[in-house]
């Protein structure tokens, strides 16, 4: 690895010339309920040099990430069962390896119902929940008839930003917040907690 930094190209550029570092790898493995847990992401990441990568784990739950610089980093998985994580392992000239993600179903729900800037029902409309350090945990469409759709997954007493995107912004692709958006927190709960949101 080396950072070399931005380059503006505004015309043939030379003496970009890189010597790398050697990267050292993290290695690790997921479970749920104490079996291996294969085919899921994991996540590395160091905000504070904003660098990392992802790995998938392997049939005995393994995953190996390699060509990491020093940095503490924060290490995640998802799954629709649950989560994990780690907030700071840190890579100090060695590898690591040993970095267990114990997944635990978590029960918690926050049930939305969305309506557009006049008070009708918000159908197809695109609901996001990330918890607070900022890590999407869930999403789901409303119902076009109700307006309503369930995040669950989520942790009991937690507390969650919710994002809405009307759903011609999710055709359009256009992620934009003038308009056909809404945003709101909500505590998950078991049953669960409901969120009535309005679109602007």
């Amino acid at each position: 690895w080396k950072s070399v930094g931005t380059v503006a190209v505004t015309r043939d550029t030379t003496g970009l010339n890189v010597t790398l570092a050697k990267g050292f790898a993290l290695k690790g493995s997921v479970t749920r309920n104490g079996a291996a847990v294969d085919g899921v992401l994991v996540n590395v990441w160091s905000n504070a040099d904003n660098m990392g990568g992802s790995a998938v784990t392997n049939s005995k739950g393994e995953f190996v990430l390699k060509g990491l610089s020093n940095a503490t980093y924060r290490v995640d998985v998802w799954t629709p069962d649950g989560s994990a994580s780690h907030d700071a392992v840190t890579v100090n000239g060695a590898d690591v390896s040993g970095v267990t993600l114990s997944i635990t179903k978590a029960s918690g729900a926050i049930t939305g119902k969305i309506t557009d800037k006049s008070g009708a029902v918000a159908g197809g409309a695109l609901v996001l929940a990330y918890d607070q350090t900022g890590v999407e945990k869930d999403r789901c469409l409303t119902d076009k008839n109700s307006g309503a759709c369930t995040l669950d997954g989520l942790t009991v007493g937690g507390n969650y930003t919710i994002q809405v995107f009307g759903n011609a912004k999710v055709k359009s692709g256009s992620w934009t917040t003038d308009s056909g958006y809404a945003t709101g927190s909500a505590q998950a709960g078991s049953p669960a907690a409901t969120l009535e949101l309005k679109m602007n």
